[in-house]
């Protein structure tokens, strides 16, 4: 049996970028580099919120990644979004057990007095 070639450490080396105004400064310096990379391998390097990069006749564009519904909203959410929206589910779970509380409260009592 033959031995699996190690080849290296896998590194995720993606960066990340809020506006396409940032990846462009990015792009501007290092345009040489990227026209030798796939699509697919640039969007896993570079993550720019938003956008997809792609090429259309040979040249490296960012696609706008919306929801079906044409809104600005991208068609992901960002770990920051995830984490608010955590947040704010516990703290709604933890206002509507108060309130079936309560009303189970107010039944027994009303049960209690008939």
């Amino acid at each position: 049996m033959e031995d699996l070639k190690i080849i290296g450490k896998y590194q995720n080396d993606s960066k990340h970028f809020k506006t396409p105004d940032e990846f462009n400064l990015y792009y501007v310096k290092h345009k040489d580099e990227m026209a030798t990379m796939t699509t697919q391998k640039m969007n896993k390097s570079f993550v720019i919120d938003g956008f997809k990069l792609t090429r259309i006749k040979g040249e490296i564009c960012l696609k706008s990644m919306k929801n079906n519904d044409d809104n600005d909203t991208p068609a992901f959410a960002s770990i920051d979004d995830i984490e608010r929206i955590e947040t704010q589910l516990k703290e709604m779970s933890a206002k509507i057990k108060l309130l079936t509380d309560t009303i189970n409260e107010i039944i027994k009592t009303i049960q209690g007095d008939a």
